[in-house]
C-alpha cells in the first residue's frame, strides 16, 4: 500500500483526495479512524498518510480537536513510528487543524505551538485565492509562482507566538503563502482570506516530510475544476500530488 487517507465522521473530502492520488498512480485506500484504532500498526504498511478536509466529528469544541484527541491519546506511538521509518504526512484544511492540535506540526512533539483561529471576517470563506510555494519543501516544486487554489473554512487564520513564527521563517518551514495575483504576500482581505499572520497558508516540519495547508489541492486537480478566469499551464493540485508521488518512491521507507 502506498498511501492511506484517514477519515472520520464528518470528513467530506476523502473521495476527491482518493481520486487524485489514484490518478497520479498511487495505490491508495481509505482508512476509517475506528479501524485504525483497532489496528494501530496498519499504517506502517504505507508510505504516505493524508488527513483530508471536512468537519471531522462536526468540529465539536474546536475544528479538528476530537480527531486530534484520538491521535494523541490512542495512536501517537504508531504514528511516530511511521514517521521515524521515513513516512510522509499531509493534512488539508481540517486535516491541517488536526496536525496542529495533535502536536504533529510543526515539531512532532505532541505539543500545540500554532493554531488555526476563526476567520477575521467572522464568516465561512469559500472562494478561490492565490497561493505561492516557497522554501525547500518537496511539496512546492513547480508552485513557486502564484497559482489558484480554492479554500473552504471557518477557522483558517494561522496564528502562533512570535518566537514560533520567527522559527518557522528562519528555518524555511513556511511552505505556502497567500499572495495577490502578482505574487506579493497578501496582508488584506480577500487575498488573505482569514487574516493569517505573515500570510501563512501552509507549513512543514523541519525534515520537510509533513505538510499542513488550508487550501484544497484535491479541488484544483483537474482542469474542469478550475474557473476559466485563471490561466494555468498545469493544474496546481496535480503538481503538488505529483511532487509527493515522485518523492516517496525516491527513498527507501521501512514498511512492515
Amino acid at each position: 500500500m502506498d498511501a492511506y487517507i484517514i477519515f472520520a465522521p464528518g470528513t467530506n473530502c476523502d473521495e476527491e483526495t482518493l481520486y487524485a492520488l489514484r490518478k497520479i498512480g498511487l495505490k491508495v485506500d481509505l482508512l476509517l479512524l475506528k479501524n485504525w484504532l483497532n489496528n494501530p500498526s496498519i499504517i506502517l504498511k504505507s508510505r504516505l498518510l493524508v488527513f483530508p478536509g471536512g468537519f471531522s466529528f462536526g468540529d465539536y469544541i474546536k475544528a479538528g480537536k476530537v480527531f486530534a484527541f484520538y491521535i494523541k491519546e490512542k495512536l501517537w506511538d504508531s504514528l511516530y513510528e511511521f514517521y521515524k521509518r521515513g513516512g510522509y504526512i499531509i493534512g488539508i484544511c481540517n486535516g491541517f487543524q488536526v496536525l496542529l492540535r495533535s502536536g504533529i506540526l510543526p515539531f512532532f512533539d505532541g505539543k500545540v505551538h500554532a493554531y488555526l483561529l476563526k476567520n477575521e471576517s467572522g464568516e465561512f470563506e469559500d472562494r478561490w485565492i492565490f497561493l505561492k510555494g516557497e522554501g525547500e519543501s518537496i511539496f512546492v516544486r513547480g508552485l513557486e509562482t502564484p497559482h489558484p487554489f480554492p479554500i473552504a473554512h471557518g477557522e483558517g487564520k494561522f496564528f502562533a507566538e512570535k518566537k514560533v513564527i520567527d522559527f518557522l521563517e528562519k528555518n524555511n518551514l513556511v511552505a505556502f503563502r497567500y499572495v495577490d495575483e502578482n505574487g506579493n504576500p497578501a496582508k488584506d482581505y480577500p487575498f488573505n482570506p482569514n487574516g493569517s499572520i505573515n500570510s501563512i497558508a501552509g507549513i512543514t516540519d523541519p525534515e520537510g516530510r509533513v505538510l499542513g495547508m488550508m487550501p484544497h489541492p484535491e479541488r484544483a486537480f483537474e482542469r474542469f475544476q478550475i474557473p476559466s478566469i485563471f490561466e494555468v499551464k498545469e493544474e496546481p493540485g496535480f503538481l503538488l500530488f505529483k511532487n509527493v508521488k515522485d518523492e516517496i518512491f525516491k527513498k527507501a521507507i521501512k514498511r512492515v
